[in-house]
């Protein structure tokens, strides 16, 4: 197994434009309302059409095609833009072609994004930069193995949301790399100190490729636990991290898996839902999470 690596970045965050705020969220903060995130692979095979051989957008040279990339990039961005709710975070993994994301979705034009780049695949986490508390203060990044990153944004707000993208692994090795991820953060925001900004809060979101409620039984059940309140979350280096326990299937074209998840130390997400979202996207299906 490749060690974690990490970097701290101070890059100013990037933007596309400055914009009034969308509908009902001025003012507001996880103190008073809901966190919304959205969490969705959006597959660097979809958004770009480089493989002649994906079931799915497998074009990248006739814009007439029914296979187009651009029919993946359009209906992607029509999650972003859905009137049905409003979303405080965006998480991305394979999001290779997140330009042209930004470009057809008006809602990611109006926010404000980090990008982690590990080999090929690019993360990219967005947020409404004009919701009080959610001003970047500095990143924390770093990757799994080649490939697969991981990135931590703390706020001002003491919110650290961290934006992940597993490799294939199994029990022991997830649990490794989730352990070994928050132990380099922790660190690292030890060393900042509390000068800059104090942590409360945590939060996990993205595609983990393996079900973490599975993950969190067994080591449950190793430790002899009874106690039902534990089955809805997961102990890492010493945070517990909970889950809303609905089993919704993310993954993969043909839909068997839940992979992609989102955990939270404040308590269990209140829900959980995969929005609506037309054919052809990407492999995974995006997971809409409302956090207390």
């Amino acid at each position: 197994m490749n060690k974690l690596t990490r970097k701290i970045s101070r890059t100013v965050s990037r933007t596309s434009s400055r914009t009034k705020s969308i509908k009902n969220n001025k003012n507001s903060n996880y103190h008073n309302k809901p966190i919304n995130i959205l969490s969705y692979n959006v597959s660097w095979e979809s958004t770009s059409g480089q493989d002649s051989k994906w079931p799915l957008c497998s074009n990248n040279s006739n814009p007439n095609s029914p296979k187009h990339f651009s029919v993946c990039v359009n209906n992607i961005a029509s999650v972003f833009d859905s009137p049905d709710y409003e979303l405080d975070f965006i998480t991305l993994q394979e999001a290779k072609n997140y330009k042209n994301l930004i470009k057809q979705s008006q809602r990611l034009k109006k926010m404000k994004y980090e990008l982690h780049k590990s080999g090929l695949d690019i993360i990219a986490t967005f947020w409404n930069d004009h919701v009080a508390g959610h001003k970047m203060v500095y990143t924390i990044k770093g990757e799994f193995e080649k490939g697969r990153p991981w990135m931590a944004i703390i706020f001002n707000n003491g919110l650290c949301l961290v934006n992940v993208h597993f490799g294939h692994y199994n029990e022991e090795e997830e649990m490794e790399h989730l352990e070994k991820m928050m132990a380099e953060i922790k660190k690292d925001i030890e060393k900042k100190g509390k000068n800059i900004v104090i942590v409360k809060r945590f939060i996990i979101s993205g595609d983990f490729n393996y079900d973490i409620k599975k993950l969190s039984k067994s080591r449950n059940n190793n430790n002899g636990s009874s106690n039902s309140s534990n089955s809805n979350n997961i102990i890492l280096n010493n945070n517990k991290f909970f889950y809303n326990p609905k089993h919704i299937l993310t993954c993969c074209v043909k839909r068997r898996r839940h992979y992609d998840h989102v955990l939270d130390t404040i308590g269990i997400p209140i829900d959980i839902n995969i929005p609506d979202v037309n054919y052809m996207a990407s492999d995974h299906k995006p997971i809409l999470v409302s956090l207390i």
